[in-house]
């Protein structure tokens, strides 16, 4: 391929390299401090969107390979290097910012077109309070040969307001679990729900059942809580 084919990209390499350059700006504008070295307030800015308008050659390119093609009869002198045939491989489909000088040694269909877009700046969690979780548990009891937790979630927003009828996802993992102990538990612990529901004051209970064994060797269990994509991870062991 040419010199110029190097400098081809794809769709996807484009558009990720202006929102890298996009994020870069808005992050240097947002470190910027607050007041000037007399004390003076300075002008903050934010970038809410950005429009772009791209101009780009679209090629499909077959570009030939040389094979030597096998001679019936042994090369002499003359026929040391035999003729040779085209293997030409299936298009492929790259961007240039300027079109290509036209090459006799591969063959090309371009197309000069234009792609227009914007990029929207969204404020998290589409510009309402923060969700948090707090997770709190009680000391492990001893019944019926196996400890129970009580498991106590609380979930509300930044603002301070409890958030009832919510789902809160109870899960062991047992993968970090594993690899923290280098040893896998004697029994998989298990909780009374997988999933409960916030009351009126935004909590959630639940009752987690751990193996006396890998309670009392002192292993640590670690599990994930979850209501939707707020994530809250807890560590549980024998102090």
């Amino acid at each position: 391929m040419d010199n110029q084919s190097s400098g081809a990209l794809t769709l996807k390499e484009i558009l990720l390299g202006i929102t890298d350059s996009l994020n870069e700006a808005q992050h240097k504008l947002r470190n910027m401090e607050p007041y000037d070295e007399y004390g003076r307030p300075n002008t903050m800015y934010q970038i809410p969107y950005l429009d772009f308008n791209l101009q780009v050659t679209s090629e499909f390119e077959n570009i030939p390979q040389e094979t030597s093609t096998p001679s019936a009869q042994s090369p002499s002198n003359d026929d040391a290097f035999p003729p040779k045939q085209a293997v030409y491989y299936k298009p492929k489909m790259m961007f240039r910012p300027m079109k290509p000088q036209q090459k006799t040694s591969h063959t090309s269909s371009e197309v000069v077109s234009t792609i227009s877009g914007r990029f929207i700046a969204t404020m998290p969690n589409e510009g309402v309070p923060q969700i948090l979780l707090r997770c709190n548990y009680q000391e492990p009891v001893l019944q019926n040969n196996v400890y129970t937790i009580a498991i106590e979630v609380v979930m509300e927003n930044a603002a301070g307001e409890k958030l009832p009828g919510m789902r809160v996802e109870f899960n062991f993992n047992e993968d970090k679990t594993t690899q923290i102990n280098g040893t896998p538990l004697t029994t998989t612990p298990s909780f009374d729900a997988q999933e409960v529901q916030t009351d009126g004051l935004g909590i959630a209970v639940n009752t987690l059942t751990i193996d006396p064994i890998d309670y009392n060797s002192g292993k640590v269990l670690f599990f994930d809580i979850n209501a939707g994509t707020i994530f809250k991870k807890i560590a549980i062991s024998k102090l």
